[in-house]
This record gives structure tokens, C-alpha cells and sequence, in this order.
């Protein structure tokens, strides 16, 4: 939370932990709905219309040397970790 939330962040730092919480598991969602949606043709394209919740950047798939995909948020999110869901064929 940047900007005009920063307020909010000084008055109520208990907050800030709730509302980073409810966007991460909205990413996680996003994920896992674009996982099941497109299934074993997940690719690159697919997966570029889904947004994460937290600053609206494209998910993005990485793919492993074993088969399996990890989707991505953009950015990591909360204070530096990485929101991501693993996936294996």
C-alpha cells in the first residue's frame, strides 16, 4: 500500500497486514482460476489477461526443466515475498 494510503498505514499499522493478506489470497485465486480455465494449454499468452491483485501487473509463467509451471505476480508482494502458485503435468 503506497501513496494515498500511507495515512492510513501510520494511523493503523494492524491494517496493513490484513489488507496485504486479502490481496495476496485474491492473487492466489486469479492463479488458480487461470490454471483451471485453461488447463494443460496454459501458456505464456493465456496467462498474460490475468492480473494480480495488488498493483494489477500480468501474471507471468515460468517453466521448470522438469515439466512443471510456476504462475507469478509481477512484483513480489507483501515486503518482498513472492506470490506464486506451482503447477506439474
Amino acid at each position: 500500500m503506497r501513496g494515498p494510503h500511507l495515512l492510513i498505514r501510520l494511523a493503523f499499522p494492524g491494517t496493513t497486514g490484513a489488507f496485504e493478506k486479502q490481496f495476496t489470497v485474491a492473487t492466489l485465486h486469479t492463479m488458480l482460476e487461470a490454471a483451471l480455465e485453461h488447463g494443460p494449454q496454459l501458456d505464456e499468452a493465456a496467462v498474460g489477461a490475468y492480473r494480480d491483485a495488488l498493483e494489477g501487473g500480468p501474471l507471468q509463467l515460468k517453466k521448470g526443466d522438469n515439466g512443471a509451471l510456476t504462475l507469478q505476480a509481477a512484483h513480489p508482494h507483501p515486503a518482498g515475498k513472492e506470490i506464486s502458485l506451482q503447477l506439474s503435468k
